[in-house]
């Protein structure tokens, strides 16, 4: 058979199995079948020569012997007749045929595989999207066994309060005996621990830094006027321009000035200048300064924690959060908003105040939708409709620098 006729061949089988997944996909009970027409199967009727057409039937015949099809023929159209339609007969011999998989049993293998997960972390929520034909985030039932391993970093993750980040390819090792596994599933990771499964996906170090997952153990970064509490019993004041410690060695960051602000900043080149004094007049900034890292971590976040339930006590205290104007910084300042039950204001995140600064990128539908839908569920409803309306992603270095009461 001609390359021409066996490609012609896989096709007129692939499209009536496809026609009896989309059906299972449905719910419904259907017996495919395919007219062999100019409109439906132009290229049955464009073989250059006699030759394809025989080897094509011979083909179809043979599959029609094994059970895989039926097929209907119009005897009038030649000696070797002509084919008027194909019915599917067994999908299961015809994907046998074809050196692949059904939908279903594919599915099949994929709630088997994930059955041990199904009532946690959203693992029954990604069967349901694949059980009707939808991927999520590009994987379908055939990626299951990347699910499957998503659900045992979670897990591990998730094993016990743990008081400092987990170095990532030491637990894949520990895992998977593979110390780049984890970096292979992020797109799994990400689907099974975002607060939701539609897009815009979230960076990798987003994905990493939620679950505690670090490349490389890093201290967390603070200065201003404050005291550090440590784990040991002892204390000591930040001193200039900062200073960086273990998320284990801290018990928590007091304020050295009554009433003062908490600002977290998300990118280390603007904590550094801040830290340094160059939002103002030099020297010390009058709050406490916290570099998040990105997405701050759960170790970061008990410290934060700590730290907002002796601030906040004081009605004075302002927490702050300033970073960029994307639908990444809106969902870090949603994760360090809900720490504690007091406001978060955002400093420095209003695009409006800066309409000469010209954006790397664009939002998408995507990222508005997502930032409006933070921003409104936060209590930043007036900032939501700005920043939507004016489209830029607008990175934190670019901005000027400034301080609260500066």
């Amino acid at each position: 058979m001609s390359a021409k006729s066996d490609a012609l061949y896989r096709s007129i089988l692939d499209k009536l199995l496809q026609k009896a997944e989309r059906a299972w996909e449905k719910g419904t009970v259907a017996e495919p079948t395919l007219l062999f027409s100019e409109a439906s199967l132009p290229e049955y009727f464009r073989l250059p020569h006699h030759d394809d057409k025989a080897a094509l039937h011979a083909s179809l015949r043979e599959a029609e012997r094994q059970g895989c099809i039926a097929l209907e023929w119009d005897r009038r159209a030649g000696a070797d007749g002509q084919i008027v339609r194909a019915r599917l007969v067994s999908a299961d011999l015809t994907a046998g045929l074809l050196g692949r998989q059904t939908a279903w049993a594919g599915y099949v293998l994929a709630e088997s595989l994930l059955s041990p997960w199904r009532e946690v972390i959203r693992v029954g929520d990604v069967l349901q999207r694949w059980r009707i034909g939808k991927p999520v985030r590009g994987l379908k039932a055939s990626d299951a066994q990347d699910i499957a391993d998503a659900c045992r970093v979670i897990a591990a993750c998730l094993d016990g309060a743990r008081e400092d980040d987990i170095p990532m390819r030491r637990l894949s090792g520990q895992l998977f005996s593979d110390t780049k596994r984890i970096e292979a599933i992020i797109a799994a990771l990400d689907v099974l621990s975002a607060e939701t499964m539609e897009p815009p996906w979230r960076e990798t170090d987003d994905v990493l830094n939620g679950l505690g997952l670090v490349k490389m153990p890093m201290p967390i970064l603070m200065a201003g006027r404050g005291i550090v509490d440590l784990a040991d019993g002892t204390e000591i004041a930040i001193p200039y321009p900062y200073v960086g410690l273990s998320p284990s060695s801290i018990q928590r960051i007091r304020l050295a000035t009554p009433g003062a602000y908490v600002l977290t900043v998300e990118n280390l080149t603007t904590f550094h200048e801040l830290a340094l004094g160059k939002a103002g007049k030099g020297g010390k900034p009058a709050g406490l300064i916290i570099y998040t890292a990105g997405m701050p971590s759960p170790a970061f976040m008990g410290v934060y924690e700590r730290t907002l339930s002796d601030a906040m006590a004081d009605s004075r205290v302002v927490r702050y959060h300033w970073g960029d104007i994307d639908v990444g910084g809106f969902r870090i300042a949603m994760r360090l908003k809900n720490a504690h039950p007091s406001p978060l204001s955002l400093w420095n995140m209003d695009p409006a105040q800066y309409p000469g600064v010209v954006a790397r990128k664009t939002l998408s539908s995507d990222d508005r939708r997502e930032i409006w839908r933070i921003a409104v569920l936060n209590g930043w409803a007036a900032l939501a409709e700005i920043v939507s309306s004016d489209g830029r992603a607008i990175e934190q270095e670019v901005l000027p620098l400034s301080l609260p009461g500066v």
